[in-house]
């Protein structure tokens, strides 16, 4: 198994830049033929859905049809695959932000995420502080 920063993983969804973009996808078939995982850790997730958003101007709903398509691309291995199919479902039907619903399902079992986020602060164990 190899991982991947964000910043590659960004030049392969992006193909923004020509060479960046080209040994990123070299390193994918590369690792696919090889038949080696490539893992995307929940950080690398998370701030590839902030730069997709921020730097990019993708909306929320096609940020996690991206993040679908990552879980089920060989060899990708995204880190808490089960956790995260629950975040994006759970995005979807509540209109919230990926990363702020997956702080949640990782805080599970305390008694309260205390945010100044207005909008996270309607998830459930998220608590606004004021």
């Amino acid at each position: 198994m190899i991982g991947i920063d964000t910043n590659v993983l960004v030049r392969f969804l992006t193909q923004d830049d020509p060479n960046q973009s080209a040994l990123a996808v070299r390193l994918l078939q590369s690792a696919e033929s090889s038949r080696v995982k490539v893992r995307i850790n929940l950080l690398v997730l998370v701030e590839t859905t902030w730069v997709l958003r921020s730097a990019y101007g993708h909306s929320p709903s096609t940020i996690l049809s991206i993040v679908e398509r990552l879980l089920e691309t060989p060899p990708l291995e995204v880190e808490s695959a089960s956790l995260v199919r629950q975040a994006v479902a759970q995005s979807r039907e509540g209109k919230h932000e990926l990363p702020d619903v997956l702080i949640g399902l990782l805080n599970a079992g305390c008694q309260t995420t205390w945010t100044f986020d207005v909008k996270a602060a309607k998830l459930p164990g998220f608590s606004f502080l004021k």
